[in-house]
């Protein structure tokens, strides 16, 4: 069992850096590739109200039945 939440643990911390690795090197070449900073800005928000929707519809039915 400890050996299953190391292997967790060490996966959800690699795929949080390579996350921000991959995230950088896209809002580098998004602005690079002379799209302008007014766009990139606007994916970047686009994706976050997405990601933000995403949270909103997640489940909380155990919590509530916890109460």
């Amino acid at each position: 069992m400890l050996h299953l939440i190391l292997f967790i643990l060490t996966l959800i911390s690699s795929m949080k850096m390579m996350a921000r690795l991959h995230c950088q090197l896209l809002g580098g070449v998004l602005v690079a590739a002379a799209i302008g900073f007014y766009i990139a800005y606007s994916i970047n928000t686009a994706t976050f109200l997405l990601s933000a929707l995403f949270v909103f519809f997640v489940s909380n039915k155990k919590v509530r039945e916890l109460d």
